[in-house]
C-alpha cells in the first residue's frame, strides 16, 4: 500500500507541471488529499481495532533551512499530520530537517515540499527582479516576499485539512490518533527538544505581494498572476 501510495503521489505532482491549467491545479490539491487520507484511514483502522496508536515513518533531508523554508516545511507536514524538527549547522543556513508522519506519507511530504520550495525559489526571483519598489533592498524583498508566500501557502494547505476533519466524526477523532503518535514519537526521539523562533526585517509591500502570489501559485509554475490554484484557495 505504501509504495503504491507514493508513486500515486509522485505521479499527481508530475501532473502539476501540465500545461492545462486545470490538470495541474486538481492533481497538485488530489496529491496533498491522497497523503491525508491515508493517514485518516490508518488511524481509523487503528481505532476499531482498540489500538491507541498507529505506525510513525521517519526521514531526514540536509540543506538550506532559511526560515521560510522551515516554515514551507511546517506546513506541508502539519497540513497531513505530522511534524518537522530541525537542526541548523552552526553558523551556516545550513542543516538537517527531521520529518515524522503516519506510515507511508512521508516521502511523499518532501516531495510536495521540494515542488513547492523549487516553485517559490523561481517565483522570487521573478518577482524581486521586477519589483517595482527597487528603493527596497533586494535581500529584504524577497525575505519578506517569501514569508508571505509561506503563510498563504499554508493557510490554504490547512484549509484542505480542515475540511478533511468536518466531514465526519471518524475524520476528526482518526487526526487526533494521528497526532497523537506522532507527538509521542518525537518525544521519544527528541526528548529535551526546544522550540525556537526567528526574528527578520519584513517588508509589508513585499510580504503582501508574496501572499498574493501564495494565493496563485501552482506546482512547478514560475509564473505570478495567472490565477492558478495548485492547492484550495
Amino acid at each position: 500500500m505504501t509504495d503504491t501510495l507514493i508513486e500515486k503521489v509522485k505521479k499527481l505532482l508530475a501532473l502539476a507541471d501540465s500545461p492545462n491549467e486545470n490538470e495541474a491545479a486538481l492533481a497538485a490539491e488530489k496529491a496533498q488529499e491522497l497523503m491525508l487520507r491515508h493517514g485518516i484511514s490508518m488511524a481509523q483502522v487503528a481505532a476499531r481495532s482498540n489500538d491507541k496508536t498507529i505506525g510513525v515513518d521517519e526521514a531526514t533531508t540536509h540543506g538550506k533551512t532559511t526560515p521560510w523554508r522551515r516554515h514551507l516545511a511546517h506546513h506541508v507536514a502539519k497540513s497531513m499530520g505530522g511534524r518537522i524538527v530541525y537542526s541548523s549547522d552552526y553558523g551556516r543556513q545550513q542543516g538537517t530537517v527531521y520529518w515524522f508522519g503516519p506510515s507511508g506519507t512521508v516521502e511523499s511530504m518532501i516531495d510536495l515540499y521540494s515542488y513547492l520550495e523549487t516553485t517559490l525559489v523561481s517565483v522570487s526571483a521573478i518577482e524581486t527582479a521586477n519589483r517595482y519598489e527597487t528603493w527596497i533592498h533586494g535581500k529584504t524583498y524577497r525575505a519578506s516576499f517569501l514569508a508571505g508566500a509561506v503563510a498563504r501557502i499554508g493557510a490554504r494547505l490547512n484549509k484542505r485539512r480542515r475540511e478533511m476533519a468536518t466531514e465526519s466524526v471518524d475524520n476528526s477523532k482518526a487526526l487526533v490518533v494521528i497526532g497523537d503518535a506522532v507527538d509521542n514519537r518525537v518525544g521519544e526521539i527528541f526528548p529535551r527538544l526546544r522550540t525556537t523562533s526567528s526574528q527578520s526585517t519584513i517588508n509589508s509591500t513585499a510580504y503582501a505581494a508574496g501572499a498574493q502570489a501564495g494565493s496563485n501559485v501552482s506546482l512547478g509554475d514560475s509564473q505570478i498572476g495567472k490565477g492558478r490554484g495548485a492547492l484550495t484557495s
